[in-house]
């Protein structure tokens, strides 16, 4: 089965999963319940001898039969011929979690998405066929990135600060991963932009949709030279709770995380406390929030380092043991 074809089946099997969608992550990581899945294809009893051979009943989880047995392959097809439409036009590429160009960060967290829809920038084969890499492959996860998040509402200074930042650690090879929304996360895009620097935007909508509007020019230059990144259906509008799954996403596929600016119940904060759950570093900046309460707790109590130039990130993330560079 070919990745279109692979990525309709888990957007049709989504529709029918009772609780996360990384039960379905889960389904596709293991061997005999993802032959079931895909083999299946809608057509039912997805696990019977006539799907696989080498499968019996008892090496399949209840929800992968009841995924294989329930999908509508009228819905198999809905999305395949979304995708495909999307992929032949060169917008995006699908990457299921068993992909080897999947990121593989990410793909190490409890809670992956079981697909992403990832940008090809101007550089790569549409197809995958030529380079045998996407840009996810060649960018992200093959270099150190460094997630930088705070307020959309934040002062001209701040941006000013983020942006320094993104430029100084993107032209020392770290990519900029951020949430392409207004005030800080679009300052560490344009920082890493201006450098000639690799950046990331993880997408709280569709990869076909941008929120807000006003970066859809900022969005479009990110699918130049770096990756836009979504783990929604392409024309997905935003909900409620998009935004904090977003975050999830931010959190996993990068190495540390940065918070420039944040109040104490925002989304920014909910970035930081996934990335600790993760087991990531967590830097914040010290002009901006060292005074902040909450903030201080999480210095004492869970590791988080207070730092106030681009020097003081990379000087950290170096003694963490990592090293800068593609």
């Amino acid at each position: 089965m070919d990745d279109i074809r692979t990525a309709g089946v888990i957007l049709a099997a989504l529709e029918l999963t009772p609780a996360e969608p990384s039960d379905v992550t889960a389904i596709l990581l293991r061997a005999s319940d993802r032959q079931v899945l895909l083999r299946g294809d809608g057509e039912g009893c997805a696990w019977s001898p006539t799907a696989t051979s080498r499968i019996t009943p008892r090496d399949v989880t209840p929800l992968a039969r009841y995924l294989a047995d329930h999908m509508d392959r009228g819905r198999i097809e809905h999305w395949t011929k979304i995708i495909d439409r999307g992929a032949s036009e060169g917008r995006y590429r699908p990457l299921a979690v068993m992909d080897v160009d999947y990121p593989s960060r990410l793909r190490a967290a409890w809670d992956a998405p079981p697909l992403l829809f990832c940008s090809l920038a101007e550089t790569d084969d549409p197809l995958g066929a030529a380079s045998g890499a996407s840009t996810m492959h060649g960018g992200l996860n093959a270099r150190l990135s460094l997630a930088i998040v705070g307020s959309r509402q934040t002062s001209p200074q701040l941006q000013e600060s983020t942006e320094r930042v993104a430029a100084d650690l993107a032209v020392a090879g770290v990519g900029i991963v951020s949430g392409l929304a207004a005030g800080i996360d679009a300052a560490a895009h344009r920082g890493a932009l201006a450098v000639g620097g690799y950046t990331v935007a993880v997408m709280g909508t569709g990869i076909d949709l941008v929120f807000p509007e006003s970066n859809r020019h900022l969005a479009t230059e990110i699918r130049r030279v770096g990756t836009l990144v979504s783990q929604f259906a392409p024309p997905a509008p935003r909900t409620r709770t998009s935004f904090l799954r977003r975050n999830h996403v931010i959190a996993a596929m990068s190495d540390a995380s940065l918070l420039m600016d944040a109040n104490e119940r925002s989304g920014s904060r909910y970035e930081v406390e996934q990335a600790l759950d993760y087991g990531r570093p967590v830097l914040a900046w010290a002009p901006a929030l060292g005074h902040q309460g909450w903030v201080q707790e999480l210095v004492k109590t869970r590791g988080v380092r207070l730092v106030e130039s681009a020097a003081e990130v990379s000087q950290y993330m170096a003694r963490s043991g990592h090293e800068g560079g593609a």
